[in-house]
């Protein structure tokens, strides 16, 4: 590691020090900032370097030659949307939906549940 990245790298540890200092102090950044003698400016410039410096780091080559695997289904000849709201299962996950009729082939319900709990 070269002298300038050993030096960025002391000033990142340095901002994310400041950062869990502000967080932890439970003050406004306009009053963290006044009592630490750093101007608001500098103090979300320093984040916007560290969350860029971070999320950089974090993105990894995909290098995995694994084989990717889909489930191939043939759809049935008919499928009935859920008429009866009551009896229709409804899964939301981070603000999507699934209403699932209650005469859903298994074999569809089954691979519509493993695809939901290995996303």
């Amino acid at each position: 590691m070269e002298t300038n990245e050993v030096a960025q790298e002391m000033r990142f540890k340095e901002w994310a020090e400041c950062y869990q200092d502000y967080k932890q102090s439970g003050m406004t950044i306009k009053v963290w900032c006044n009592v630490h003698g750093i101007s608001e400016s500098t103090f979300r410039y320093r984040n916007r370097r560290l969350r860029k410096a971070l999320a950089e780091k974090a993105t990894l080559p995909v290098t995995s030659s694994a084989p990717v695997a889909f489930a191939k289904l043939d759809p049935p000849a008919v499928i009935s949307g859920c008429g009866n709201q009551r009896e229709c299962v409804h899964i939301s996950l981070e603000g999507k939906t699934v209403d699932i009729s209650p005469d859903i082939p298994p074999e569809y319900f089954r691979t519509l549940l493993e695809v939901i709990f290995h996303a």
